[in-house]
């Protein structure tokens, strides 16, 4: 008894979900928007080094931005993250005290 609506899940027949365009639809103005940055997209160390530098970013957000995968569909993404763990240094760290740092 399902309804005529073509939804499953809350996507439609296309595959594609209805309505605002879900979180991996690229923002077309604002400041996420390629068109406000001076020359084109940053480079993946640049956007890392801003969000471990960077005091007042919400760390929940930034965990959800670095592990947005799969690498093939967020390459940007995973550079980043790659960038990310570049910038600590765990030697002579136990594991526990890594993972509170990170």
């Amino acid at each position: 008894v399902g309804g005529g609506g073509g939804e499953k899940d809350g996507k439609m027949k296309d595959g594609k979900g209805g309505g605002k365009g879900g979180d991996d639809a690229p923002p077309k103005t604002g400041p996420g928007s390629h068109k406000n940055w001076p020359l084109g997209y940053p480079e993946p160390a640049a956007v890392a080094k801003l969000l471990k530098t960077s005091p007042n970013m919400d760390k929940t957000k930034i965990g959800a931005f670095l592990s947005k995968g799969p690498t093939e569909k967020y390459p940007f993404n995973a550079k980043v993250l790659e960038a990310f763990v570049q910038l600590f240094d765990f030697r002579g760290l136990a594991f526990d005290n890594s993972m509170r740092m990170f």
